[in-house]
């Protein structure tokens, strides 16, 4: 934030009177007429404020997001301490859960843990970016997850909130179901549907539940996810 101070054109006459007039006999402001006089400025002089313009959220980079220490160990990405975790080794442990726990149970966990990652990556943004309304917050949700490297949103595709759904490519949980478990009979895109879950309902401050309808792990082309609050789905949609 940076502030214009204004040069006051009265003390300059001031100053200016009594060097013209009083030269060989110099008069000075007391401490009294001084005080005045700054109160005079202050009152008939308001500094002017410059601040930063709002980044949108469709401009948003990783130069905006991303702090890397110089001398490593320490990522931030929106303030907040990060890890780089290879998308692989995530397969695998999604592979591990599935084969001693169940797809249930598997489902169940990486559903809560994706969603609080989606809360946690809010009120992350909250701290740090002011936009005004909620469409502004619908928008920047896919664009964060995309920077987070999850997927790639389908050109022109709206957000999970609007009637049509987000439509999905690239996403990175069906690329490891796939290639550690086999296609699958439903979604499997567990982790992003609770992330998205979370961010929207921190964001929105209303509790919306994500489903995914299609997916690549199915052999779609694309993923397709709908989001929804629990009075818009029916309420066995919305504890899945």
């Amino acid at each position: 934030m940076w502030f214009l101070a204004w040069c006051a054109p009265s003390a300059f006459l001031i100053s200016k009177r009594h060097t013209e007039k009083e030269t060989n006999n110099c008069s000075y402001l007391t401490a009294h007429q001084t005080a005045a006089l700054a109160n005079s400025i202050k009152t008939r002089y308001t500094p002017i404020t410059l601040t930063e313009p709002v980044i949108r959220p469709d401009e948003l980079t990783h130069a905006e997001l991303l702090e890397l220490a110089p001398e490593g160990g320490l990522i931030r990405f929106a303030g907040q301490r990060a890890l780089l975790i290879d998308a692989t080794a995530m397969g695998v442990l999604r592979q591990y859960l599935v084969e001693n726990f169940g797809l249930v149970a598997t489902r169940a966990v990486l559903t809560q843990f994706g969603f609080a990652h989606g809360w946690r990556m809010a009120e992350a943004l909250q701290e740090q970016f002011k936009w005004s309304s909620e469409g502004e917050w619908r928008q920047a949700g896919p664009r964060i997850h995309a920077l987070e490297g999850l997927f790639r949103g389908q050109p022109g595709s709206e957000d999970p909130l609007s009637a049509k759904g987000a439509t999905l490519r690239s996403s990175y949980e069906a690329e490891q179901h796939l290639l550690h478990l086999g296609g699958a009979d439903s979604p499997v895109c567990w982790t992003i549907s609770g992330l998205i879950s979370g961010y929207l309902s921190c964001a929105t401050g209303k509790e919306i539940f994500v489903l995914e309808d299609r997916c690549l792990g199915q052999g779609h082309a694309a993923c397709h996810l709908l989001g929804r609050t629990r009075e818009l789905w029916s309420d066995e949609l919305a504890i899945e």
